[in-house]
């Protein structure tokens, strides 16, 4: 698909570039929409960076920063002259809008600080290690989530990560891990490092059989791969907001599948408030000294106060999605990452992505060339490590990024 089409076919955004409209409510069909003739007026970095690094986080957006502005003046001057709209409609709505996006219910979607924090919950409160059982997990899980496990291992519970010489991983390397003593599967569905995607629903029908349960890790997936979680037959998932949902740092989604909540996913913080039910609170002290009430939904696992300006602002990346349409978003990334590899020249610069692309995520290996002072001069803005570069185009990107991108890299 051509950009102009991309963009013709992408006007109807619920977002706060709806003239005259809130961005906390769906735009009337009379709304008149924002100037969208280029994507880039939405993002200002891209008046000064050529940033093609979505997957190490998306810039602010305006949509964004109008949102986290309006809270901001709800905390500055107080609920007056309707500013409150924004914490109730952001409370009222964000867990049904994220669960709308992965196809699950609100009940079962939670507020979390980060995607290792959904995933470190999953550990405490699963207990794999009890009873001499023991994790899997493979080399494309996240490296701070790698770490975490090589932690546990040295202290001496078995964890089965999966290793490959090369940079391909069958699923069938996996499924050989677990066993009828694996307690825990933990795997990212769409890889940070280079795009694969994890054969997921493959690996929870093995570890279902076994009485295994299974995490995942959509924070590279949610926002520009479509992701159904009751499909993939995960039990849990949990992701950040600041890569493909135009969110900040602090703020992410954990999912809970019902049948798991308050049974294998036991309680941990018991979130709520207590009223004191013995004198000198009250004159009748019957029964129980403190009052108690739990969640009966996944909102049983959240710390207490959010951040609620980061929520307000993913509120409007969602709907900015939602607007857009993410096969539409995906299908317009991957064409301008097709060409980048396309263009770019393989025999210096090999890929190490899959052929057929999911995510716009791809990876080059550069060996020891050092390619950050021509990326800088036209400034350029890719992730860069010791012998690969990663790239990771999306909305905001065009055809002319890609080809100076190519140019520049060729030109090394």
């Amino acid at each position: 698909m051509r950009r102009r089409d991309f963009l013709q076919a992408s006007t109807a955004l619920s977002t706060g570039m709806w003239m005259g409209s809130s961005i906390f409510s769906a735009p009337p069909d009379s709304a008149i929409k924002a100037d969208l003739s280029d994507w880039r007026s939405l993002f200002p970095r891209l008046k000064t960076d050529v940033y093609l690094n979505a997957a190490r986080g998306t810039p602010l957006s305006a949509f964004s920063e109008e949102a986290t502005q309006a809270y901001m003046d709800l905390w500055k001057f107080g609920g007056a002259d309707g500013r409150s709209e924004v914490f109730r409609d952001t409370m009222a709505s964000i867990r049904a809008e994220f669960a709308g996006l992965v196809h699950v219910d609100e009940t079962e979607i939670a507020l979390v600080s980060c995607t290792k924090e959904g995933e470190q919950n999953v550990l405490d409160s699963v207990r794999p290690w009890d009873g001499g059982g023991h994790v899997v997990t493979n080399m494309y899980h996240f490296s701070g989530s790698l770490h975490n496990y090589e932690g546990h291992r040295r202290q001496g519970r078995e964890v089965r990560i999966i290793w490959s010489d090369d940079w391909d991983l069958e699923v069938e390397r996996v499924l050989e891990a677990i066993d009828d003593s694996t307690r825990l599967v933990c795997v990212t569905l769409v890889s940070n490092f280079n795009g694969r995607v994890e054969d997921v629903k493959v690996i929870a029908a093995k570890a279902h059989r076994h009485g295994a349960l299974v995490f995942a890790d959509i924070i590279q997936a949610v926002g520009i791969v479509p992701v159904n979680l009751r499909e993939l037959d995960v039990d849990f998932a949990s992701c950040s907001c600041y890569k493909w949902l135009y969110g900040p740092h602090g703020v992410g989604f954990f999912y809970v599948r019902k049948g798991l909540q308050g049974n294998e996913m036991l309680d941990r913080l018991f979130p709520g408030n207590s009223r004191q039910q013995v004198p000198p609170w009250t004159e009748d002290a019957a029964g129980e000294k403190l009052s108690f009430s739990m969640p009966e939904d996944a909102r049983r696992y959240e710390p207490g106060h959010h951040s609620y300006i980061g929520y307000a602002s993913v509120l409007a990346g969602i709907r900015f999605l939602r607007g857009a349409g993410i096969e539409e978003v995906q299908e317009y990334s991957l064409g301008l990452s097709r060409l980048l590899r396309e263009l770019i020249d393989e025999d210096r610069y090999p890929s190490i992505s899959p052929t057929e692309m999911v995510s716009p995520i791809v990876t080059f290996e550069k060996g020891h060339l050092d390619i950050t002072p021509a990326l800088m001069r036209e400034k350029l803005v890719i992730s860069v490590s010791e012998k690969t570069f990663r790239v990771s185009p999306t909305i905001y990107n065009t055809e002319d990024d890609v080809r100076l991108l190519a140019a520049t890299l060729n030109g090394v």
